[in-house]
């Protein structure tokens, strides 16, 4: 999935601060993995700038000025 400003991501975010294509979420059971995309901004998973990391139940997210949580199950 990818998720970024572009209206055309599968998760499309409103921030101007967030890349039209942002990151790529992979989904390869039994993982879920998290990918930058080059962005201005960067991916942070839980306050660490990341370029690729392995998501786990509880992570935080950061997108720019968005964050999310991440959830298993």
């Amino acid at each position: 999935m990818i998720i970024g400003r572009d209206k055309e991501a599968d998760i499309a975010l409103p921030s101007v601060n967030v890349s039209r294509r942002h990151a790529l979420i992979k989904c390869r059971p039994p993982e879920v993995s998290i990918h930058d995309f080059g962005s201005l901004n960067g991916v942070f998973l839980n306050g660490i700038k990341v370029h690729s990391a392995v998501l786990r139940d509880g992570d935080l997210i950061q997108l720019a000025d968005v964050v999310f949580e991440f959830s298993e199950g």
